[in-house]
């Protein structure tokens, strides 16, 4: 488990700090969490959905075809998209409610990207370093983004009963079938009947631009299945045929086994 710990001066003026070079520890995760920012760019590139999260329903990348496998995710860690989603990117850095409707950043300090010589300095004399308030600014953005902005979409989509329960079967490279459980997509009935008010409501929270990239990502649904059978290949120790695997217009993905 991770142990988070508010960055003081204190405790660490003398500690250095490096982005993930490997992803292993989300290896086990089928679907990212996203800010709503982050869907339009996420959906040119993979699929995407929505998932419970605590009381509410939050848009997320699907990188699996369950939801405890990231086909995203190589052999040795490495991230085979050209966009890793900021809750990845932000690793092992989080921030921390501290009870007076405010946050502190906090690291993980039992991270392997912490340590006393290699990467950034925590500090620059007195001050957090240039590198600290970047990651401090970006985790702002996103924690601001995933407030009141998303949950007025989230409740305004749950109100109107656009929200629908999606099992997604795949089919395995070896004949199996799985199945990706607990999330949701736009019921495409419900909202072509919408009008009026119904659409007005969609339109005052900004739903509209989030509802039509989750609809185009579906397209991305097909990846998903020449990356399970790229992995197989691998464990077989199998060339991987990349251009058949980004042939059919996801050319901006782009991955190699061997790095």
């Amino acid at each position: 488990m991770p142990k988070y710990q508010p960055i003081t001066r204190e405790a660490f003026v003398d500690l250095r700090w490096q982005s993930p070079s490997h992803y292993l520890d989300s290896q086990h995760q089928g679907h990212i969490p996203l800010s709503p920012r982050e869907v339009y760019r996420a959906a040119a590139l993979m699929p995407v959905a929505f998932a419970k999260q605590g009381k509410g329903v939050e848009p997320v990348a699907i990188v699996g075809q369950r939801a405890d496998r990231n086909l995203f995710i190589g052999p040795k860690g490495q991230w085979l998209g050209r966009y890793v989603p900021a809750v990845l990117r932000h690793q092992p850095f989080r921030l921390v409610p501290t009870g007076k409707g405010e946050a502190a950043l906090c690291v993980d300090t039992d991270s392997e990207w912490i340590s006393e010589v290699d990467g950034h300095p925590f500090f620059d004399g007195d001050q957090p370093s240039e590198p600290i308030q970047r990651v401090l600014a970006e985790l702002k953005q996103w924690q601001s983004d995933r407030g009141e902005p998303m949950q007025a979409i989230m409740t305004v989509l749950d109100k109107l009963s656009l929200l629908k329960p999606w099992s997604l079967t795949f089919a395995q490279p070896d004949g199996t079938e799985s199945v990706h459980e607990g999330l949701y997509h736009i019921d495409t009935d419900t909202l072509e009947g919408l009008h009026g008010e119904a659409l007005e409501q969609l339109h005052r929270v900004h739903a509209l631009p989030l509802i039509y990239a989750h609809r185009l990502s579906m397209f991305h649904l097909q990846l998903l299945n020449r990356l399970a059978d790229a992995h197989a290949n691998a464990a077989d120790d199998a060339p991987a045929n990349l251009d058949e695997i980004f042939s059919e217009g996801d050319d901006e993905l782009m991955f190699d086994f061997d790095n």
